[in-house]
């Protein structure tokens, strides 16, 4: 039987760190929404690009064996909801775009007459600013990375024209700006960087570096690249020959090297969180791979095989790309054990995405699985395609062509899947003992009263809503807080003093039929609350109250306001 194989120790850094044997999911319970398919009649869009991830292979895997990494442009997901994706046109022009399924998606860059771009490389990366990070052949030669949040805002990052030759498919976007990257240089060396366009940084020396320089080589070959990730504190997480690194301006650390458990050489894609949790895949020493995340102190292995030759459906041939978010969670690709087919016979076969290290309970989608009435046939991730929100992108091929740019939302983590209300009556919808953190929505009005039913309170709204064309209202008794966006969060602790009992939100214009026309995220001031939400008829607003100043909302608690006005692109 195919089990999983538990590797006792990493050496991290000096220091043996003793592995979880297997790191069980929470409860998933996924949706789908299609956010572009190339099936519609009105679409304009011939196919999209797939991520750059794969399921895996017998040898560590390489990405330039997976014929999706051949086609693949690459995917991305922010905490807004929001994918960037590339599609080819029927009119033969190519565009990278930004979409959240609710409206039309929006174009970022395109390659027409009028564009300074020829065509666009493997590799994609979205900030939770809707800012998108691309490579792109330019018309007057050569290669550059660049980031653009629209066709008239576009930055350039790097470019050939100076001491890089070629850079390696994939890279990475924070929310500052700052772009993570490798590149081959002039000289002949590998390196990797990290640039906003303005200020330049050397994270590796693999300059005439020895075998000593365990954070060199980066990788063997361009087409099987090993390229970085960066987190919203500017550290890198990046693979070697010897180990997984993370590494700043200030110098480079290894936090995995095990060449008692792991091959040399078969270390790949590391990605790293705003906490500093690395997910990497490393090739047992021996029969069989492993996807674990490690913050160099302690580790946990997610799944793996040890290569045995019979097995069931709750196993893995192989695994692949990951994705780790700021909660921790890793998704990653696989290839599920097919019953009653020899395992080393059906790699490909079970192909899917995963969240855990049970390939039956912890699967999202594989081949096989209907998806909106037709059959699945092909996927592929990335790594950047899991959102705090546990949301995860991909693209899949259908059985009748259909190609598709789908989200993965799990119940209650993601807007376009919230806790709707246990009971509804008179226009009052009730949510009892539900936990704090998540999104929740009713039938919609012209806009809500949120009223806790016991000793609790309403601590922040976390987030609002994307596809929204106007503010929305937040008033607190008599006090209008203001005007606020998807991406706007209220805390009103800080901005009150202590947490409310209810507010209100108005400015809507939704239809009353969906149940899931206005998602919101809250939370409580305890672990679980309950609360009714009334809904407003249109002559309630004559109730809310007028805006006041930030200056007199000072007066209500420690003179600390946190409000983020941030205006999110709608999409």
């Amino acid at each position: 039987m195919l089990k999983f194989k538990p590797i006792l120790s990493l050496t991290v850094v000096g220091l043996s760190l003793s592995l979880l044997s297997s790191g069980k999911a929470s409860a998933f319970s996924f949706n789908f929404s299609p956010i572009l398919e190339t099936s519609d009649s009105f679409s304009s869009f011939t196919s999209l690009g797939s991520g750059l991830g794969t399921a895996g292979g017998n040898s560590g895997y390489k990405l330039s064996n997976d014929s999706n990494y051949q086609n693949g442009k690459g995917l991305a997901i922010n905490n807004n909801g929001q994918v960037v994706f590339f599609a080819e046109l029927k009119s033969g022009d190519q565009g990278i775009y930004v979409g959240t399924g609710v409206s039309a998606p929006e174009i970022i860059v395109d390659n027409k007459s009028y564009s300074i771009f020829s065509s666009f490389g493997q590799g994609l990366s979205l900030n939770n600013d809707g800012t998108v990070a691309f490579f792109a052949d330019v018309d007057a030669g050569g290669q550059g990375i660049f980031t653009s949040s629209g066709v008239s805002n576009t930055q350039q990052i790097a470019h050939t024209n100076g001491t890089y030759s070629s850079f390696a498919p994939g890279l990475s976007l924070n929310d500052n700006g700052t772009v993570a990257f490798l590149a081959n240089l002039d000289s002949g060396a590998q390196e990797i960087f990290t640039s906003d366009g303005n200020k330049t940084i050397q994270i590796t020396n693999c300059i005439g570096a020895g075998s000593s320089e365990q954070q060199c080589p980066l990788s063997s070959s361009m087409l099987d690249p090993h390229a970085p990730d960066i987190n919203n504190q500017g550290m890198v997480s990046f693979v070697s020959h010897y180990g997984v690194f993370t590494g700043d301006e200030n110098g480079n650390y290894l936090i995995v090297s095990d060449p008692t458990n792991f091959w040399n050489g078969s270390y790949r894609e590391a990605n790293i969180n705003d906490q500093g949790e690395v997910s990497a895949f490393a090739h047992n020493n021996g029969a069989g791979q492993v996807i674990f995340k490690t913050n160099g102190i302690n580790g946990e292995l997610i799944a793996g095989n040890n290569y045995e030759q019979s097995g069931t459906p709750d196993t893995f041939y192989n695994v692949g790309t990951s994705s780790i978010n700021n909660k921790g969670l890793v998704a990653f690709m696989g290839n599920q054990v097919v019953e009653g087919t020899s395992v080393f016979n059906n790699q490909g076969k079970g192909k899917g995405i995963f969240v855990g290290s049970n390939a039956v309970e912890d699967k999202v989608i594989g081949i096989g699985d209907t998806l909106f009435g037709s059959t699945v046939v092909d996927l592929a991730m990335d790594r950047q395609s899991l959102s705090d929100d546990n949301e995860i992108v991909f693209w899949a091929k259908m059985e009748d062509g259909t190609e598709g740019i789908y989200r993965a939302n799990n119940i209650a983590d993601s807007q376009f899947n919230p806790l709707l209300p246990d009971s509804t009556l008179d226009g009052v919808f009730r949510f009892i003992d539900v936990i704090g953190g998540k999104w929740y929505d009713p039938p919609s009005a012209y806009g809500f009263r949120y009223e806790m039913t016991e000793n609790s309170l309403f601590t922040s709204i976390l987030n609002f809503p994307v596809g929204f064309e106007n503010p929305f209202t937040v008033s607190v008794g008599d006090t209008n807080l203001g005007e606020f966006l998807p991406g706007d969060s209220i805390d009103f602790v800080s901005l009150l003093g202590d947490g409310v009992s209810e507010f209100t939100i108005t400015g809507l214009d939704v239809d009353p039929t969906n149940p899931t026309a206005f998602p919101i995220k809250l939370d409580f001031d305890t672990d679980t609350a309950s609360f009714d939400m009334h809904a407003l008829i249109e002559e309630d607003s004559q109730n809310v109250p007028e805006p006041v100043s930030v200056v007199s909302l000072l007066t209500f608690g420690s003179g600390v306001v946190l409000l983020r006005k941030r205006k999110s692109r709608q999409v």
